[in-house]
């Protein structure tokens, strides 16, 4: 009877040993898993988007074959424009807050959100249209046949005679307006031209070692991103951002291991960059660390690219090109873990 007794102890000894393991192991295991990824989504379609942008106040726009939709901050649908089938896609450009231009291979129309929203075709282009970038001053536009051509606006918004600015400049990559006093254009040879939008003289050339995806104002300096190669089927691969001084550009700052560039933000002294697999990455320019990184795992949302991202008081928005919004709590993107 002693040694059934016993028995019965010991095995009570164990049962309590093993529930007092698998206690202080799942404790360890939920210290050890990572926290909630940190955002809200909404599901605005069921359709991949061709192209997105949002506006200086957050209303976003994106085109799905021959429509153009407009939504509000949260993700309401508010326009829907359906222009004639685009030869190729349509594009988009917001020039302010209530001028949206939009353009394929050929056109360009303007889309004006006033109470009585309205579409109009406003130019053709036999050459093809490669690049366009818009601002309050005008539109610049690269053509298939490598002109770069500068369309100045009036008093009333309407496209003055083309101002040539190249007539042949071969492989163009970008052109923009990265400040409200500035545009560019850069190629694939790592050159920049940057002009003062108020005369239209040349104000800087830079000479980079890489091809150049675009330009960016971060806190009060310009930068230039370049990157081996611009394919979007490129592999992971150093970022490089060149500091674009007053007289030459000073040696890059490196971002290792960064995915193809859909879109990027700028916000404060922090560099966002959207990429393929709905990643997106914050990089700090003071301290040159990456702050914080996110990738999707579930199949749908990895075939898909970060394509636009605007930032509100608390908030930062990123569109994938599956139509899914992502509301994203700022310090979940602008701290360290």
């Amino acid at each position: 009877m002693n040694k059934v007794t016993n028995f019965n102890k010991n095995i009570s000894h164990m049962l309590a040993l093993r529930l007092c393991f698998c206690f202080l192991l799942a404790n360890s295991l939920l210290a050890c898993s990572p926290a909630p990824p940190g955002f809200s989504q909404k599901q605005l379609g069921d359709w991949s988007i061709h192209d997105a942008a949002f506006s200086a106040q957050g209303e976003l726009a994106l085109s799905v074959s021959q429509d153009i939709g407009l939504y509000t901050q949260q993700g309401d649908l508010k326009y829907l424009f359906q222009l004639p089938a685009p030869e190729g896609i349509w594009q988009l450009a917001w020039q302010n807050n209530s001028h949206l231009w939009v353009y394929d291979r050929y056109h360009l129309h303007l889309l004006q959100l006033t109470e009585q929203p309205t579409a109009n075709h406003k130019l053709t282009v036999p050459e093809g249209i490669r690049f366009v970038a818009v601002s309050e001053h005008g539109l610049l536009l690269a053509t298939e046949t490598q002109q770069v051509l500068w369309y100045g606006f009036d008093t009333s918004n309407t496209l003055q005679p083309a101002q040539t600015l190249f007539e042949q400049l071969p492989k163009v990559s970008a052109v923009g307006t990265p400040t409200a006093d500035h545009f560019y254009v850069a190629t694939q040879q790592g050159t920049v031209w940057l002009w003062k939008k108020s005369n239209y003289n040349l104000a800087k050339q830079y000479s980079l070692e890489q091809p150049v995806h675009s330009l960016v104002a971060i806190g009060y300096s310009l930068y230039a991103i370049t990157r081996e190669s611009l394919s979007p089927l490129a592999r992971q691969q150093t970022l490089q951002l060149w500091e674009l001084s007053p007289t030459l550009a000073q040696q890059p700052i490196l971002i290792p291991d960064t995915q193809n560039i859909a879109s990027i933000l700028a916000l404060e002294n922090t560099l966002i960059i959207g990429g393929g697999q709905s990643s997106w990455l914050s990089f700090n320019m003071s301290t040159q660390q990456v702050l914080a990184s996110y990738q999707a795992k579930r199949r749908l949302q990895k075939n898909s690219r970060t394509i636009a991202m605007h930032a509100q008081d608390s908030v930062i928005l990123t569109l994938n090109s599956r139509g899914t919004l992502q509301i994203w709590q700022k310090t979940r993107i602008l701290k360290h873990p």
